[in-house]
């Protein structure tokens, strides 16, 4: 992990429409900062995606509230894209200062669970999953610990309202409706408002980077087929503006899109191209397309990101798995 942003660099509010407030929140990784959005309306404010639960969080917030002459008691609901921490993770703190409810899906609720509860020992689980697709034991080994304490990054825990599909979530004065859009993370969601055009689109697409798909233990078999799918949905919408979870919002959806789709055939072939004759782990080709300067957490998402690749081209009969001792290994089919 790197050290602490500056939190009065990274933070911004900022007045994008009557009601709607961007908020930059600070993140102590690379991405640097996870866009929040803030409804005002007549009962008060919506909040999506609050962010990192700690304390460079916590006083970008109060900062945010001052600026628009609020206070957290004003906060009538939270909505939350998905699970990842930097978008759930101060949903429990911000709901026992306002006793607003939160609303996720069912799905992101219960991996949430899965991955932060010490009880399901997720982090284990983790290495062992890599570890059986060749993942060294150098590597295997910092998994848990590391899973282990970003722990403290989402608790407390909120208590959730379920959203569904199809669902009208109130935002400011505006109802718009859930669509379900898996892929980056079990159970996200997009909202969107047909009237005005506007989508809320978490980290499905974003307008710079690639949104990360990754395979993970216990969780959607086949991410890169959910995420795809989940791009050709909406990319028939009529979205005039789109609000991404990083980065600044967009217009040109399409053209978005259609960058994603190429990004992730040429992953695919790089990935395919790797292998070798007498097939190859997942690890190596892990290490092949990526390499192995990186930190743990980025090693982390590498790993399922490859893994996520290559199930999808065994989905599409383009490679198959053979068991060898403990390892499974893709070859050609």
């Amino acid at each position: 992990m790197s050290g602490k942003p500056d939190v009065q660099a990274q933070t911004a509010v900022r007045k994008l429409a009557e009601g709607l407030w961007l908020v930059r929140l600070p993140l102590p990784f690379p991405l640097r900062w996870v866009n929040s959005y803030v409804w005002e309306g007549r009962d008060g404010l919506t909040v999506v995606d609050p962010g990192l639960h700690d304390d460079p969080t916590k006083t970008a917030w109060r900062e945010a509230f001052r600026t628009l002459g609020r206070d957290v008691r004003d906060v009538r609901r939270i909505v939350l894209t998905h699970y990842h921490p930097d978008h759930y993770g101060m949903a429990g703190w911000m709901q026992q200062a306002s006793g607003a409810p939160v609303y996720l899906t069912v799905e992101g609720r219960d991996v949430a669970r899965r991955f932060w509860d010490p009880a399901y020992k997720q982090g284990a689980a983790l290495a062992d999953f890599f570890r059986t697709h060749g993942m060294t034991e150098t590597w295997a080994a910092q998994m848990a610990p590391h899973l282990d304490q970003l722990r403290e990054w989402v608790e407390p825990h909120p208590v959730v309202t379920p959203m569904a599909e199809g669902n009208a979530i109130p935002l400011g004065d505006r109802n718009f409706r859930v669509l379900v859009t898996p892929g980056h993370a079990d159970g996200h969601v997009c909202l969107y408002d047909p009237e005005d055009g506007m989508l809320v689109a978490g980290d499905l697409v974003l307008p710079r980077i690639t949104p990360n798909v990754s395979l993970w233990p216990g969780c959607d078999p086949n991410p890169l087929q959910s995420f795809l799918a989940s791009l050709e949905r909406v990319a028939r919408l009529h979205v005039r503006e789109v609000l991404p979870g990083h980065g600044e919002p967009f217009a040109d959806l399409g053209g978005r899109v259609a960058a994603l789709r190429a990004h992730h055939d040429k992953r695919l072939e790089a990935m395919e191209r790797h292998i070798g004759p007498d097939g190859t782990t997942a690890f190596d080709v892990c290490v092949k397309v990526f390499g192995e300067a990186l930190s743990v957490h980025d090693m982390r998402f590498a790993m399922a990101e490859t893994l996520a690749h290559l199930v999808y081209l065994e989905e599409q009969g383009r490679l198959r798995r053979e068991r060898r001792g403990d390892v499974w290994v893709f070859v050609r089919a």
